[in-house]
């Protein structure tokens, strides 16, 4: 039984769900990862998936805090420098959190780090095919 929750946490709040969350994105992401050295997320579903798929793919993490929420670090980000990262993220709704994470990196010690795109483990039927024009990134989902 799941205790209440959004829509888009519903997934990996549900181990057996979430596992099938998890395995699709390392497989979908194994052939592309000698393009980048680090997983880059922000949030907590991000935190229920990320890492266990960054520890995969032999990746190191870069935990982004969201601003304005109290924590035990003064860090806005945390992790191993990388010169290239993909951003792992549920969905994609105005770009808010995307432009958080890519801001924060480059403004928190990591200003040489390049994001090479972002998987999306959440809905990616509802994306435009216009989104790399609109998002400034590269979708790294194979739909």
């Amino acid at each position: 039984m799941i205790i209440q929750s959004c829509s888009h946490l519903k997934s990996v709040l549900d181990p057996s769900t979430r596992q099938g969350v998890i395995k699709k994105a390392i497989e979908e992401l194994t052939p592309i990862a000698q393009t980048f050295d680090a997983v880059a997320f922000c949030g907590n579903s991000g935190a229920l998936v990320a890492p266990i798929v960054a520890d995969a793919l032999n990746k190191t993490i870069l935990l982004v805090r969201k601003s304005g929420i109290d924590c035990a670090s003064y860090e806005m980000v945390e992790g191993a420098v990388a010169s290239r990262y993909i951003i792992i993220d549920d969905l994609v709704c105005s770009g808010k959190t995307l432009r958080h994470i890519q801001r924060s990196i480059n403004q928190h010690h990591f200003a040489m780090s390049e994001c090479v795109g972002i998987y999306l483990y959440g809905n990616v039927t509802k994306l435009t095919e216009n989104f790399k024009r609109v998002y400034k990134i590269n979708l790294l989902n194979n739909t």
